[in-house]
């Protein structure tokens, strides 16, 4: 704790504006000056400005430069889903704009506005400045085009759904039933016949630019909405909602996707569609209990206003300081008072702190535990806005995942989190603690440590409290020598060297990493940051005043008496690279607890599953003692807001979907069972006439090579392969060069695929075989580990390693029994899968990879895939008007006509950005239809693929458990409780686990020009996942989405180890160009 030194300041005003970004954005602004008394009527909170005066008489507030002494102030009123752009991550943007302009900005997080849609931005400075800007701002917001933003008191544009009451809504609990109806909150029908969306039909021409829908700005249309929302008497049939044309009048708006990025237009009022608007179809599959590691949450009184304070802590680095800092002015300031800091720059209290205005700066000390003193903090707390948690309530009634209520959700998550901050190691929404007992060693320095994993999230009802176990590898505290020791494989003695292998994996371990330097005789110690390994203490030299140039071993045996004991051994740099010095490995320790963000190797990858993966009921346990642990009851911060945290999981209603059956080249039918199925004869097995096995790995015996022959051809017999004799050649050279000499020969030949034994080490891997066989030369490969032919060549897997040929051949294994299939496949539908991988956080100058596959047969099960690299970092597609354009194009060569309708799997992308995809990429797929023919307009069905949440099924009932890991059935699926309260989203378990507790997939429905029912669009997601061609059970997420990802996989191999210059990516792409016959012959060629 820390002590005040009674430099207390306050000050305050009646509208005291946040920083730029102030609440969950972030970021820094310049302060508003004092007001003179006569500009106190303008000064007041929004609520009072138009109490002051009659509506009538409300004019657009400050749309006008107001003079505050000599500078001119305006103020717009920003769209709530456009602050997030104005303002940028960490408040980059508006930084940037009052760095170029000279104006000063500052957003005011007032939730008393009347108007509750808009957030105020004013702008202060030289009028010039001034205009130029509020012109950047308009172009950000998109609004140029479109006039002045709607001011308080002025009529405003029409919102899809409706224009809301301007009346009070009356606050209701959390768990208020929804109206009578369903099992959702029931909305109002419109009077007249349902509209028609999509469908197999021909569909009617988008509205042409300068048509009547362009002419009418409130030409957007109105959905019914939940009562005392009255829909608008000017609105146009909703055929125009579910039906936007990329040529619709829109502002536009340019995200700044590098140089491939273009602007995009903004379409106001795109929001996903509500379940309720589908039509009934009656759900099947049997009706079971599950629990879910969902906490039910409630509240005293959610009418009463959460104050939201904008911490500033200086000095601003290290971050460590700032919760014992925080400590510590509460001692000083508000003791009474438990507010809930977030260990940044936010802070949230159940009442207004004690303050003598809305501000109060005080200087407190903290003890620096590296340097072993004390420290002076001086940290300012200024009220940013009040927040209103009743803003979930209306959120259950009649939300959008595209405008969640995110300041409450963000205080009721940093209100949750006060009793983990205090007693754990955070690492993002993960707190860890040192483990006991038995230690578990990841492999090269790492450790696993357990925890948990908590956060808040809103139901369908009610919010809750998700926990999750969690799992993470910290650096071992160790001394450095020991370190060393785990990559030489063994003790090292005092004259021992190491090769340049071990140096860079000790290198990947320690770099970056703080280390307790010790010296010797003596009880002081360091904390350094380590910057690299250097040379070793004999060769390591450098300049000591009055006593010449000396070596490191020679300084330590001459200033300390101490003699190195490993005097060969790498010295680690540390310090800056300004200021580098040089400390010997053997008298410097691992700091405990430091949190690494660097990518797991596939070692430690494989070892942490095995650790991580426990049967269902002993992760129920788990997950029970973290909150034992957590103890959330007793918590003074908890209990200051009023809120309630259950003690049990949430129950919630299940449904087991009936499984397909599927079938082979005998047509007869093969039941599904327990999402797994014999394989038979495929449908249309492929031939291998000429194909050759090349071996990489010198081990590998002759009669080793001879078997792997003898079985591919057995059971290709089995499964209808024809399969002639192999070619069987060793690799000469360990050398890149004769691969591709031999590569060359191959495709002169014309062999159909080579099977290539990969070695365990050496320049020949994986990613240069790929690079070599599709990039430079155009052979088809299947690569194959060396271990896998010595130990692992079973039936089972000389099956899967067909399974995978045959389809690369352009065989079909099997299919899903015709009379599963809904009437919607039963015509011409392109399924597609997209996804887009990033680096690791530690790798900064290695691009994104994204990859769209997509089928082009009928039957759903031959996909090809069209890749791009983007900026790292970057999660939309950025040219998804182009990889859709050539995907239409390949169907069309392929089937002979275009597809009817586009059913779109999108992975990888969180509820945050579902607005950016809908504006972004379901536009840019329009575009790419419109593009193939004016007419041409298929109906677009789009869902986002969550895998990267922490849901959990726990069956109630043992008769329900599957397997030995007691999991959940395949099909299991949850549609109510614990989903979106208006929105199509559901939980589908469409696996069979092989070990450890099922990861549910969360499937959220963005868009649907075909309205499909949900039974429908449920049952075709489920019945996907069993159109992997790599196996013969049903997988966790749908066919094309998988397929993304070995898309991605396989231009990950292209790019590996190699230097990409970030501002030419498409020459990157150009020089990685896969050759067209295997694109256009073999286009699976990447499963």
């Amino acid at each position: 704790m820390g002590k005040g030194k009674g430099k207390k300041k306050g000050k305050g005003n009646e509208d005291q504006p946040s920083e730029a970004g102030g609440g969950p954005s972030g970021g820094a602004s310049a302060q508003p000056q004092r007001q003179p008394a006569q500009q106190q009527q303008q000064a007041k909170p929004p609520a009072q400005q138009q109490q002051a005066r009659p509506p009538a008489q409300q004019q657009p507030p400050r749309q006008t430069p107001q003079q505050s002494g000599s500078a001119n102030e305006v103020e717009i009123l920003v769209p709530g889903n456009k602050v997030g752009l104005v303002i940028g991550k960490g408040g980059e943007t508006i930084k940037k704009l009052q760095d170029e302009t000279g104006a000063k900005m500052w957003v005011v997080q007032d939730s008393r506005s009347a108007d509750s849609t808009h957030k105020p931005l004013r702008i202060g400075g030289d009028p010039k400045k001034v205009a130029e800007a509020r012109r950047r701002v308009m172009e950000i917001i998109g609004e140029e085009d479109q006039g002045t933003p709607p001011a308080r008191g002025q009529q405003q544009r029409p919102q899809q759904g409706g224009p809301r009451s301007q009346q009070p809504q009356q606050s209701a609990p959390w768990s208020q039933q929804p109206q009578q109806g369903g099992p959702r909150p029931q909305q109002p029908q419109q009077a007249g016949p349902a509209p028609q969306q999509g469908g197999p039909g021909p569909q009617k021409p988008w509205p042409k630019s300068g048509g009547p829908a362009q002419q009418q700005q409130s030409a957007t249309p109105a959905r019914s909405g939940p009562p005392g929302f009255a829909p608008t008497p000017q609105a146009q049939p909703p055929q125009q909602e579910q039906r936007p044309s990329s040529e619709q009048s829109a502002s536009v708006v340019n995200l700044g996707l590098g140089a491939r990025g273009r602007d995009y237009p903004a379409l106001n009022g795109l929001l996903p569609p509500k379940r309720n608007d589908r039509p009934p179809m009656k759900k099947t599959g049997r009706v079971i209990i599950v629990e879910t590691n969902h906490l039910g949450l409630s509240m005293k009184d959610r009418t009463k206003p959460v104050y939201h304070y904008d911490v500033k802590v200086e000095p601003e680095k290290p971050f460590r300081f700032y919760r014992p800092a925080l400590r510590a002015i509460r001692e000083v300031l508000y003791p009474n008072n438990w507010p809930s800091f977030d260990g940044k720059k936010n802070l949230y209290s159940a009442v207004k702190l004690p303050f003598r205005g809305d501000s109060a700066t005080e200087t407190v000390q903290v003890f620096d535990e590296e340097r072993g003193q004390p420290k002076d903090v001086t940290v300012t707390i200024t009220l940013a806005a009040e927040v209103s948690f009743s803003s979930i309530g209306q959120y259950f009634r009649e939300g959008s995942s595209t405008r969640p209520p995110q300041d409450a959700i963000q205080a009721l998550d940093v209100c949750l989190r006060q009793p983990a901050a205090q007693r754990f190691l955070q690492v993002g929404r993960s707190y860890f603690s040192q483990p006991r007992g038995r230690i578990v060693q990841l492999g090269d320095g790492l450790n696993l440590w357990y925890g948990f994993f908590q956060s808040a999230i809103l139901g369908w009802r009610q919010p809750f409290l998700n926990i999750d176990v969690a799992h993470k590898g910290f650096p071992a505290a160790v001394n450095c020598i020991q370190a060393l020791e785990e990559f030489v494989g063994g003790p090292l003695r005092g004259n021992d060297t190491i090769n340049e292998h071990q140096a860079t994996k000790m290198r990947g371990l320690i770099k970056g990493l703080k280390i307790i330097y010790e010296m010797p005789k003596s009880a002081q110690r360091r904390t350094h940051k380590v910057i690299d390994l250097g040379k070793s203490a004999r060769e390591t030299r450098f300049t000591v005043q009055d006593r010449g140039e000396m070596t490191v071993e020679q300084y330590f045996r001459e200033t300390y008496d101490y003699q190195i004991r490993f005097p060969l051994i790498p010295c680690l740099k540390c310090g800056s690279v300004q200021r580098e010095f040089s400390l010997p490995a053997e008298l410097c320790r691992i700091m405990e607890g430091q949190i690494v963000l660097k990518k797991l190797n596939e070692i430690q990858t494989r070892t942490m599953v095995k650790e991580a993966a426990t049967p269902a009921p002993h992760r129920r346990q788990k997950i029970l003692d973290s909150m034992v642990n957590v103890r959330f009851e007793a918590d003074p911060h908890i209990q200051e807001f009023g809120l309630t945290v259950s003690k049990e999981f949430k129950k919630v209603e299940a449904r087991i979907l009936n499984a397909p059956s599927v079938y082979y080249s005998n047509k007869r039918p093969i039941p599904v069972n327990k999402g797994v199925w014999m394989s038979s004869s495929f449908i249309r097995p492929g031939t291998l006439s000429n194909w050759v096995i090349y071996n990489c790995e010198r081990r590998t015996r002759p009669n080793e090579l001879d078997n792997l022959e003898r079985e591919l051809i057995k059971i290709g017999g089995t499964l209808g392969m024809s399969v002639n004799k192999a070619k069987i050649m060793n690799l000469r050279n360990d050398n890149v060069r004769e691969v591709e000499k031999d590569f060359a020969s191959f495709q002169r030949d014309k062999v159909q695929l080579l099977f290539v034994i990969l070695p365990d080490r050496g320049y020949v891997t994986y990613a240069k075989i790929k690079s070599i066989a599709e990039i430079q030369v155009g052979v088809l490969t299947q690569c194959l580990k060396y271990i896998t032919i010595t130990r692992r060549l079973n039936p089972a897997t000389v099956t899967n390693i067909l399974l995978k040929v045959n389809a690369k051949i352009n065989g079909i294994n099997h299919n899903i029994v015709p009379e599963f299939w809904p009437t919607f496949l039963q015509r011409p539908v392109m399924v597609v899968g997209a996804d887009v991988t990033h680096p690791s956080p530690d790798q900064q100058d290695i691009p994104s990879v994204a990859a769209v596959a997509a089928s082009h047969d009928a039957s759903a099960f031959h996909y090809n895939m069209k890749w791009r690299l983007q900026q790292p970092r970057e999660e939309m597609i950025q040219d998804l008007e182009n990889i859709m354009k050539e995907q239409l194009m390949f169907f069309y060569r392929k089937a002979g006509y275009k597809p009817e309708h586009i059913l779109f799997y999108r992975d990888g992308v969180s509820e945050g950005q579902f607005k950016k995809v809908l504006d972004i990429e379901l536009q840019a797929i329009r575009r790419a239809c419109k593009s193939i023919g004016d007419n041409y307009e298929p109906p677009i069905t789009f869902l986002v693929v969550q895998k990267r949440h922490h849901t959990r099924f726990f069956p109630t009932n043992p008769r329900d458990a599957d397997g030995k890991n007691q999991n959940v059935p395949a099909g299991t699926i949850v549609d109510t409780e614990i989903v979106h309260p208006t929105e199509f989203d559901f939980y589908l378990v469409s696996h069979a686990s092989i070990q450890g507790t099922s990861r549910p997939t969360k499937y959220h429905v963005l868009w649907d020009d075909a309205k499909m029912p949900e039974q429908l669009l449920e049952e075709i997601t489920y019945y996907l996942c069993h159109l992997f061609t790599r196996c013969t059970r049903s997988v966790s997420y749908p066919a094309p989405t998988y397929y993304a990802h070995l898309a991605a996989f396989r231009i990950r191999s292209y790019i590996e180890n190699q230097n990409i210059h970030l501002r030419n990516l498409p020459q990157e792409e150009r020089n990685r160009t896969v050759k067209q016959e295997i694109v256009n012959n073999n286009p699976m060629f990447f499963v």
